[in-house]
């Protein structure tokens, strides 16, 4: 496939979410008989502040609105940081044709990714900048309507429940990236480009084949625990799902909303240990690159 017959099923695919996000937008303003709740006004970002009274009281068509118009921001809002999305706490209860919706919009996200992530790699192997591959991507998306998009809120799916639960109840998760380089890929890496001479020193020191972690703080998540009640009513189901957005199920007109649990209104500062961050030295081995070594040596082999 040609880079531009890349962009152009990036544009089509662009074109067809967007149709379908209208179509959502109509049928959760509609379906006013399934229950909704969503984080008052503390949780949400400018895009959401309208909608609110000074008391912070909240109408339930608006929160419909809020929810619509959350699921439907692909573009960043102005003073949007370049790596911030967009998050909120709530769940929808819809109908099922609403359901066939949000899988349809979910199947045309995940198309999306594979559709940019295909011409990023065509772009590299013939050996041209990714840069260049980004820029047609854009062009893509604002031909379809997104003069500003934001691809993490193009990408990310609505989180979608296949059964009613019992109980959900939301969560801060404080996440890090970690990728390892041995000592040799990582002085090679650097080498060349004005590195201070004290840091290559540390590098040569080692082994180059040994591990290191580049550890990379990222913002926290919102997750939610989730339960479901067997059909026998004797065990609990419970499942940890991610949960940016308000998160949607199938119910029956006129049901109740299941037990909620709002989250923190803002994420502790204070994170537990995680398993991958055992395997790692307390101290950072380069703290300007955030390399740690592994406490035992053959752990990151």
């Amino acid at each position: 496939m040609s880079a531009v017959s890349g962009t152009q099923e990036i544009y089509e695919l662009a074109r067809q979410l967007r149709e379908q996000l209208r179509a959502l937008h109509q049928a959760l303003i509609h379906e006013r008989d399934r229950p909704i709740w969503i984080g008052g006004r503390a949780y949400c970002d400018d895009f959401a502040k309208e909608y609110f009274y000074p008391s912070g009281s909240l109408l339930e068509p608006d929160a419909r609105a809020i929810t619509s118009a959350l699921y439907s921001r692909l573009e960043f809002l102005d003073g949007q940081e370049p790596q911030e999305t967009l998050t909120l706490p709530g769940i929808v209860g819809a109908s099922s044709e609403t359901i066939a919706l949000v899988q349809k919009i979910n199947h045309l996200k995940g198309e999306l990714i594979k559709a940019t992530s295909g011409l990023r790699r065509r772009y590299t192997s013939a050996g041209r900048d990714g840069g260049c591959a980004d820029k047609h991507i854009r062009s893509a998306l604002q031909q379809a309507g997104l003069p500003r998009p934001a691809l993490k809120q193009c990408y990310r799916k609505i989180p979608l429940l296949c059964e009613p639960p019992s109980y959900v109840g939301w969560t801060w998760a404080q996440v890090r990236a970690i990728k390892t380089y041995t000592a040799g890929e990582l002085l090679a890496s650097i080498s060349g480009d004005g590195t201070e001479a004290w840091l290559l020193s540390k590098l040569a020191a080692l082994d180059p084949k040994e591990r290191l972690a580049q550890v990379q703080p990222l913002p926290p998540v919102l997750k939610a625990n989730v339960c479901f009640e067997s059909g026998t009513n004797t065990e609990t189901l419970r499942r940890l799902v991610p949960a940016p957005l308000p998160l949607i199920y199938p119910c029956a007109a006129g049901s109740a909303l299941p037990r909620t649990r709002p989250p923190a209104l803002a994420a502790p500062r204070k994170r537990r240990e995680r398993v991958a961050d055992q395997k790692l030295e307390s101290t950072p081995y380069i703290p300007a690159l955030r390399i740690y070594r592994y406490k035992t040596r053959e752990a990151g082999l």
